[in-house]
């Protein structure tokens, strides 16, 4: 990997992975599981020393120079990369429970295992239909009729009956007649009627229709057909073909706009117009590259030539495959272990990447200056910067409010509620992710917990912000992306932000002072469990041990994505309900984990506590991580702290995992016995999806034991 000198790179995805869609067909057929299938882009990010953002584009202002995200707003680029491949066109009323679109595939796969699971349920022969008779329609009702019929029960086979629908007079009009042939007397031999001539108009519930009044009915539509672009392309002002691509030059740059390229699927490239095929579109990866550091050195773009034929590998749903290309077709299961061998290697390529430290990981370093950064106030972030963030920021108001941000003073002013007490807290942590928008909404949730564990309501908050210096124009858009999380966060909790300091450090960090206020009655204290009193967390366990592997590049993205997830989720409701529950003590789980702040409630008290290591709920991939060795830094003084456990339970992971530090954990709660059940499905259904009963209070005074 080469990270271009004073460039950050940002990978903008809706998903944490991507499907390798020359692997789809197998996958469907069931030859694939998903996970051989797919490139991990949190881990592939990371070892390119890029930023990765789990968002969906659905903007565009190239004037500005800006991409608009469903989460994060408007995200400034000097140079655009745009390769989001391409969708089916499906009709505007196709509904999801009749039909699906085979693209985009990352969305495809699991909708059409949900289809699939319900057919099995149900037991009844079913009408599959595949609108779209090219490469990719053929593929998908062969692979759809290879799977059915290896899970079907042999005792009772299910008679599926399929159909390909074509808008032509014949399949594949890409490929040579030989090939046609190949493959009309595939789909005879495997009964699958082929409709032809039929170019669907209008939908309705199950049943597709031409112009002329001929219809097809089907319990299932998968749409193959062709490719179109996503709608938000047009109002972009790029151009744009009729069918929504953008229309790029030979050097893959935008014919109307410097700096924005676009390859694959999504890009029309003049002069050199090729099948929408990922053969085609990984051959303009090395140009793409070589033009975008040209780019970004303001040198001279270079022409791209892509070659005119590329061999076809088409799969026939068994393993077995057709390779073609104009003059020859050649079929057999030996094509297929070629291309499976290409496909795995591809796939390979992506994968088991070291990481590049964080540090180094935005690629941007500080402008060279021969003089030393001064301390103190000297150290602040300048005020135009300030003023410029703090003025796309929402503002929220409150008339507890006093003075604030809108008329801002040396110090914010708030007004207590008569009858209240004021509930004081601070916390800060420097970065763990290099996603400021999601680290800004996660800081507001750490220190919030705080306040919530008090069972106290949250007012005002103040910002403690620290950022790494860099060029003036990435200094805004990291402010701005961390105090836009943030906002959403507060905004969540009905917090308002009423101040804060800034400075310039070594790397992003982000805390928050927060005030709250309770009536004194309410005051839930972290102390005050009974014996008999169950144990209740709200969250999992783990961040520690997954954040841990991420610096290793051991951590899969899915499992960082479902984690950020819970952790940008805010514990308000759960405070809420616990209150609501009579709760008899409540903290929430950081820095020491599980034992630690569990603890903590019995320290000094006469009573103690007991964890049942079967029913803590940890996340996703952290058992795994730890079963490798992987853990916190601070784990090993954790573990120390005092407790009871048989030398067997300290054999086992998830044991050394109940002492992992979380950041922006769960509430730890212990409720009477008699409310535990009825607090718990509160929980659930309030969204903890996670939330457990993972213990109880014993009468053995300061003893707490794992077992």
């Amino acid at each position: 990997m080469r990270p271009e000198p004073g460039v950050r790179v940002t990978l903008i995805n809706p998903h944490p992975e991507a499907q390798y869609s020359g692997m789809l067909p197998g996958l469907i057929a069931g030859h694939y599981s998903e996970e051989d299938t797919i490139l991990d882009l949190f881990k592939l990010s990371q070892a390119c020393g890029a930023r990765f953002i789990k968002d969906k584009v659905i903007g565009l202002d190239p004037d500005k120079k800006t991409v608009l995200c469903a989460r994060r707003g408007e995200i400034s680029f000097d140079v655009l990369s745009i390769n989001i491949g391409s969708q089916s066109p499906t009709p505007k009323n196709l509904e999801i429970k009749h039909g699906l679109g085979v693209k985009p595939i990352q969305t495809f796969q699991n909708k059409f295992q949900d289809a699939l699971n319900k057919m099995r349920i149900e037991g009844r022969p079913k009408r599959i239909a595949v609108v779209g008779a090219g490469a990719a329609g053929v593929e998908v009702i062969l692979a759809t009729k290879h799977r059915l019929e290896d899970c079907s029960n042999e005792t009772r086979p299910l008679s599926h009956r399929y159909f390909l629908v074509s808008s032509g007079k014949s399949i594949l009009s890409e490929q040579s007649g030989k090939t046609r042939q190949i493959f009309e007397k595939e789909l005879k031999k495997n009964q699958i009627t082929l409709i032809q001539d039929f170019l669907v108009s209008s939908f309705e519930r199950n049943t597709a229709s031409t112009k002329d009044g001929r219809s097809i009915a089907a319990d299932i539509f998968l749409w193959a057909t062709g490719a179109v672009g996503p709608a938000w392309l047009k109002s972009s002002d790029l151009g744009i073909t009729e069918e929504g691509f953008i229309r790029v030059k030979a050097n893959l740059e935008s014919e109307n706009f410097r700096n924005i390229f676009a390859a694959g699927d999504i890009a029309h490239v003049r002069n050199h117009i090729r099948p929408k095929s990922g053969v085609f579109a990984v051959r303009q990866g090395p140009a793409l590259t070589a033009n975008l550091r040209r780019a970004l050195q303001n040198k001279p773009l270079k022409d791209f030539r892509p070659q005119k034929r590329a061999l076809a590998m088409i799969s026939l749903g068994e393993k077995s495959a057709i390779a073609t290309t104009q003059f020859f077709a050649l079929r057999g299961s030996l094509v297929w272990r070629y291309k499976n061998f290409i496909d795995k290697r591809f796939i390979k390529k992506y994968s088991d990447l070291k990481p590049m430290p964080m540090e180094k990981s935005s690629g941007a370093k500080a402008p060279q200056s021969p003089e030393m950064r001064c301390g103190g106030c000297g150290s602040k972030i300048g005020p135009n910067l300030l003023r410029q963030v703090l003025a796309g920021l929402p503002m929220m108001s409150s008339s507890e409010i006093v003075i604030g941000l809108k008329k801002a003073d040396d110090a914010a002013i708030v007004k207590a509620e008569p009858g209240k007490l004021g509930v004081h807290t601070i916390d800060h942590f420097k970065q763990f992710i290099d996603d400021p928008w999601t680290l800004g909404k996660i800081a507001v949730n750490h220190a919030l917990n705080d306040v919530f564990a008090m069972g106290a309501s949250p007012k005002s908050a103040l910002a403690i912000v620290g950022l790494p210096l860099s060029a003036p124009k990435l200094m805004k858009n990291d402010m701005s992306l961390l105090m836009r999380g943030a906002s959403e966060g507060l905004a969540e909790n009905k917090t308002v932000l009423v101040g804060g300091h800034t400075n310039e450090a070594d790397e992003i960090n982000i805390g928050f002072s927060a005030y709250g206020e309770v009536e004194e009655r309410a005051i839930i204290r972290k102390t005050g469990a009974v014996d008999g009193d169950l144990i209740i967390v709200t969250r999992p366990l783990g961040s520690g041990v997954l954040f841990a592997g991420a610096m290793k590049g051991l951590t899969k993205g899915r499992w960082i994505s479902s984690t950020l997830q819970e952790m940008t989720q805010s514990n308000a409701y759960a405070s809420n309900i616990f209150a609501e529950c009579g709760a008899t003590s409540l903290t929430d789980i950081t820095g020491f984990g599980l034992v630690g702040h569990l603890s903590e409630m019995i320290q000094g008290s006469e009573e103690g506590a007991t964890i049942f290591l079967e029913e803590v709920p940890f996340y996703d991939g952290a058992i795994p991580l730890a079963e490798l060795g992987i853990e916190s830094t601070l784990k090993p003084e954790n573990i120390k702290i005092d407790h009871l456990a048989t030398n067997k339970v300290k054999t086992s992971t998830k044991y050394q995992v109940c002492f992992d530090p979380q950041t922006a954990g769960g509430l730890l709660a212990t409720v009477s016995a008699q409310a535990a059940a009825a607090c718990l499905n509160n929980l659930i259904e309030s969204g903890y999806l996670k939330a457990a009963i993972i213990g109880r209070i014993s009468n053995v005074s300061g003893e707490l034991r794992i077992c």
